[in-house]
């Protein structure tokens, strides 16, 4: 799994074969891990195990 970003102790990756779902990015930091999608809108698919205040800092990332 490529990392395209590391910052603020969040890591920024993908996965080279997801099928046919839109373009998305995978976050992880820690034990939270979560997943926003890119295409068609900038938009939370899922955030497990992380605080509010780090659901927020992953956006401005």
């Amino acid at each position: 799994m490529p990392t395209v970003l590391e910052q603020s102790g969040f890591r920024f990756h993908f996965f080279s074969d997801e099928g046919n779902e839109p373009c998305h990015i995978h976050m992880k930091k820690g034990n939270g891990r979560g997943k926003i999608w890119l295409i068609p809108n900038f938009e939370e698919d899922y955030y497990y195990g992380f605080t509010e205040q780090e659901k927020k800092k992953s956006v401005k990332s």
